[in-house]
């Protein structure tokens, strides 16, 4: 036998066994297999929330801020997230800058009015002693004329005539006098009383700020672990951030012996998720302990996070245990119980192919070969779906489509 003939068969041969491989090996590819489970079966919605204590006090900032139209105040020093303090223990301090520039305005407006008065009261002393030096003038002018008027019997009518008329004009200057100054010292009083009156508002308001100043260092309010505020994308209050006048929150004290997780639930799943429905609880950081939950209470309103790209709506689980490992903002899966089922046939969502109606390539156990099957499905969790009718259990089916469909016949559950 020639080598070039022996060449020609090793070819043959090695072409025969390489297509064999390949048709395997595609087959193999085509067909990723998996089987009909049976057992309990559970329909859940699977959420990821945040922990958090279901009662705190919170540690305010100074209240007067808006009475002193400061309206936004910075964090100088701020003690880190998660401290114990004890009660009266140092928690943050405010920037003092811009109340001390109200204070030193209101020092400078307290000396203005201070010295204001004082010259009101010297000015009003003179003024009003030279008005009782005229008045007494005329009284005794009044006086002096009384005493003609009365020498003036001996003489003739005219003349008395005369003294009686200079007496009476002199009554009239001196009671006109006189309520003259009256006036003029109800206006001195009323001007050094609005005087006075600004004088201790004054006074009042620079003890509002001084008060308000030693409002500028936080202390904790009681003993507990410090928890921050967080604005509305999530961020918390750091050396450097600011509180305003009408929020003015900086942190709390949680009372870690109840603790609830804030989820929030994607509007499509909202409408399955009811009051008192039961939740398992797993720790992102301690994935080993588990907690039960309650859903005790559900938003009517939706919402847009920041982080999320469709509406959701905010769900509170409590939770039922107390345990050392709860600590807020903890990161948190939730898995919310919707239906329950007993011994129900379920398979791989990826098996279920929507052809105008439900089909699955099952392995028919009669004659051996891969068939396009009809199904009936019940209810669906995020993973499996329940098979109502159309498959038996431990049946084989597929989990990808096969590229070419025309060798799978179709079987109708009428048929």
């Amino acid at each position: 036998m020639s080598k070039k003939y022996i060449y020609i068969v090793m070819l043959s041969v090695a072409v025969i066994v390489a297509t064999i491989l390949v048709v395997n090996l595609k087959k193999t590819a085509e067909r990723l297999v998996t089987h009909v489970r049976h057992g309990s079966f559970e329909q859940v919605v699977v959420c990821s929330g945040e922990l958090a204590a279901k009662q705190a006090i919170n540690i305010m900032g100074p209240s007067g801020l808006r009475n002193a139209r400061i309206y936004q105040i910075k964090l100088e020093k701020i003690i880190p997230e998660g401290s114990f303090v004890k009660k009266g223990d140092f928690i943050a301090q405010l920037d003092q800058s811009e109340l001390h520039t109200k204070i030193r305005d209101v020092e400078l407006e307290l000396q203005k009015i201070t010295a204001q008065l004082d010259q009101e009261q010297l000015d009003t002393t003179m003024k009003l002693r030279q008005e009782r030096e005229e008045l007494y003038n005329l009284e005794l002018h009044v006086q002096d004329q009384q005493l003609e008027v009365e020498q003036s019997i001996y003489e003739p009518p005219i003349t008395q005539k005369k003294a009686q008329i200079a007496l009476e004009k002199s009554k009239r200057s001196w009671a006109t006098r006189k309520e003259q100054y009256q006036l003029k010292l109800s206006q001195a009083k009323a001007k050094l009383r609005e005087t006075e009156l600004k004088l201790i508002k004054r006074k009042q308001q620079l003890s509002d700020l001084y008060r308000l100043l030693s409002e500028f260092t936080i202390v904790a309010p009681q003993d507990g672990m410090l928890i921050y505020k967080r604005d509305w994308k999530g961020r918390r209050q750091t050396a450097g951030t600011s509180i305003n006048a009408w929020d003015p929150i900086i942190a709390t004290l949680p009372d870690l012996s109840e603790m609830v997780s804030k989820t929030f639930v994607n509007e499509v799943d909202i409408g399955k998720i009811k009051l008192n429905q039961s939740v398992k609880i797993i720790l992102d950081a301690f994935p080993d302990n588990n907690f039960n939950g309650v859903v005790t209470h559900i938003s009517n309103v939706g919402e847009y996070r920041p982080e999320m790209e469709a509406k959701v709506f905010q769900v509170d689980i409590d939770i039922e245990q107390s345990d050392s490992l709860l600590r807020p903002a903890m990161t948190t899966s939730n898995t919310i119980l919707i239906h329950s089922f007993g011994q129900v046939n379920y398979i791989p969502l990826e098996c279920v192919f929507n052809q105008g109606d439900s089909l699955v390539y099952v392995l028919a156990e009669h004659h051996g070969d891969w068939v396009r099957q009809e199904v009936k499905l019940g209810m669906a969790n995020s993973n499996f779906v329940i098979v109502e009718m159309g498959l038996a259990e431990q049946q084989s089916v597929m989990l990808n489509l096969p590229e070419n469909l025309a060798p799978y016949p179709l079987k109708l559950l009428s048929n």
